[in-house]
């Protein structure tokens, strides 16, 4: 199911990339419709429907800003989706800040994944993990 799924990612997302032809390969392989988007626009698309799978993979150590994935949580919520870290864990705006971090998500928030929700969130979870074993 994930290797048909459209995928939006931001600009510092990090993507194993396999493109050896064999669609009956049992590995976890890269989604081959994606589109690179910066910005809010993304949000709206996975929202409506427009596509499937929103990955935010940043190099080890960045932090994202909250005003980068609050409206965008907002607005997926709404429509129905689910926005969580690569874990599975969902993303608690209550907790950011702390000393010298003003308005930076959780650390526990190494990478978010955005989805129309249901059991596909729950595969596409399960497929990162399997991408970082």
């Amino acid at each position: 199911i994930l290797k048909i799924a459209k995928l939006i990612h931001g600009p510092d997302a990090l993507t194993p990339a396999t493109d050896d032809g064999d669609d009956n390969n049992s590995e976890v392989q890269d989604i081959r419709n994606s589109l690179r988007m910066d910005g809010q626009g993304k949000y709206g698309l996975l929202s409506r429907g427009d596509a499937e799978v929103f990955l935010r993979l940043p190099k080890k150590g960045y932090i994202d800003w909250v005003w980068d994935v609050a409206p965008g949580y907002l607005i997926l919520k709404e429509a129905g989706g689910t926005m969580t870290d690569v874990r599975g864990r969902p993303i608690d705006f209550s907790e950011i800040g702390g000393e010298g971090r003003v308005a930076k998500l959780p650390d526990y928030v190494e990478g978010i994944l955005g989805s129309c929700g249901g059991v596909f969130h729950d595969a596409l979870v399960e497929a990162h993990a399997k991408v970082k074993e």
